[in-house]
């Protein structure tokens, strides 16, 4: 039996994509003066159908990058956690270098 090595990532962290959807939420957020909506995310990503956004979305949520909202709906603003923020500055951090 050969073992394949993975380096260890901690629970919660983003994947490539995930880390790419988050960028994009603080890069709206800059540009909109508030939190944006799926299908603003959706769009700069390159996801066709808001289906696909809530599904990146609900697994960040699952992770602790996003925060839940307080009230039921597709219009509520998508807002970064403490963990999510340091995601994006640790990979801002690291593009940096």
């Amino acid at each position: 039996m050969i073992l394949k090595y993975e380096p260890f990532k901690p629970p919660g962290t983003p994947t490539a994509h995930e880390l790419r959807m988050l960028q994009s939420i603080v890069a709206l957020t800059a540009e909109l003066g508030a939190p944006p909506h799926m299908s603003h995310v959706g769009k700069d990503v390159g996801l066709a159908t808001r289906q696909g956004v809530y599904h990146w979305v609900k697994k960040m949520r699952k992770k602790g990058l996003l925060e839940e909202p307080d009230v039921a709906g597709s219009k509520v603003g998508l807002v970064l956690t403490h963990n999510g923020l340091l995601a994006v500055a640790t990979a801002m951090g690291a593009e940096l270098q």
